[in-house]
């Protein structure tokens, strides 16, 4: 139930996600219209500001009525700070799939012209996705019981889709297990020795900032990583909970000024 969000410069994206096959329009603050038209419409009340795709998702086996749902979604709008009823917005459930989920379209202001600065923070985000279990009677996100330490970065399972991306999360996972490294020249020590031979670069992005690139023979992936600000016996403070896989083309990896 953890709110995941993209940012988009136009609704075209969001609007192809609500009108999947077997959507089902679970409310919104704008009327429902043809794809093209809601597209248009969307991108008219954003003036230039983004459109906002947020998925919600049921664990697996679990299904909700539209109207759990369109309470569940309002929810997570309040809670991620837009304005519930004065945002734009248009949600559809999409129950055939293997979890029953909910895609959004959002946009970043509201009705009278306030630009919204959602929270999309990981420390929000994990409170949002606590409360909305918590609400729906669902057993507590294992990474809040402080009674579980966990190194191990998290990793969605939609981001692990090719065996390259599956090999680099094995080894990751079990380097932070096991080795617990306290800075990237530690980390690369103990990635040399993992099976899938990765090895990390650095490279501009195209963002103009740095980004840590997996490197596999003729293959890379880029690695996101968020390292605080702070300091900690005179290395910078990192976080290896904050790991993620994804594709060249959405993310690459900030590291704070020191």
């Amino acid at each position: 139930m953890r709110p995941y969000m993209t940012f988009h410069k136009t609704a075209q994206a969001a609007v192809a996600y609500i009108f999947d096959d077997g959507a089902e329009i679970i409310g919104g603050t704008i009327p429902v219209l043809p794809r093209r038209r809601l597209s248009q419409y969307l991108d008219h009340l954003a003036a230039g500001h983004d459109i906002i795709h947020m998925t919600l998702s049921l664990p697996e086996g679990l299904r909700a009525s539209s109207g759990q749902w369109t309470r569940i979604f309002l929810t997570a709008l309040r809670e991620t700070g837009f304005p519930e009823f004065a945002t734009p917005w248009l949600a559809a459930r999409h129950p055939g799939k293997s979890c029953d989920h909910v895609h959004s379209a959002i946009v970043s202001r509201t009705f009278s012209g306030w630009v919204v600065r959602p929270r999309v923070s990981r420390k929000n985000t994990d409170r949002v996705h606590g409360m909305l279990a918590r609400h729906l009677g669902l057993e507590k996100p294992v990474y809040f019981d402080p009674k579980i330490p966990d190194l191990t970065p998290p990793v969605p399972q939609r981001n692990l889709t090719t065996d390259l991306r599956r090999q680099l999360h094995t080894d990751l996972d079990s380097v932070f297990r096991h080795q617990q490294p306290r800075s990237f020249p530690e980390l690369d020590a103990a990635m040399e020795l993992a099976p899938g031979e990765f090895r990390r670069t650095r490279v501009l992005n195209s963002h103009r900032t740095k980004s840590d690139l997996w490197v596999n023979g003729p293959a890379s992936l880029l690695f996101r990583f968020s390292a605080s600000n702070a300091r900690h016996r005179g290395d910078r403070k990192w976080h290896p909970n904050t790991v993620t896989i994804s594709n060249a083309k959405r993310f690459g990896s900030r590291q704070a000024a020191g």
